[in-house]
C-alpha cells in the first residue's frame, strides 16, 4: 500500500529479517529506504517530480535513498542585457 507521502507499508505488524525498532535499510536494486519502529515497518520512496519547462530529470542509480531520487536540472538563466 502506498500512502500519500509516498511511504509504502508492507506489513505493519512485523519487521523483516529480525530487524529491531530504529533500524533503517535500503532495498537492493531500488531507490527505497525501509524503517522499523515499535509499530512494525514501512518504506519510503521518491516523490514525483513536477515538470518545469526547459528542465530535465537526472537520476544517479549508484546512490542510495534519498540521493538516488530523480531531481530536476535547469539551465542557467542569462541575466545580462
Amino acid at each position: 500500500m502506498v500512502l500519500p507521502d509516498n511511504s509504502l507499508i508492507s506489513d505493519p505488524r512485523i519487521c523483516p529479517d529480525n530487524r529491531g525498532a530504529g533500524e533503517r535499510w535500503n532495498v537492493a536494486g531500488s531507490c527505497i529506504e525501509c524503517y522499523c519502529d515499535h509499530g512494525g515497518y514501512g518504506c519510503e520512496s521518491c516523490q514525483d517530480l513536477t515538470p518545469i519547462p526547459g528542465c530535465y530529470p537526472v537520476v544517479d542509480t549508484t546512490l542510495v535513498y534519498p540521493e538516488c531520487c530523480p531531481r530536476l536540472v535547469c539551465p542557467a538563466i542569462n541575466t545580462q542585457l
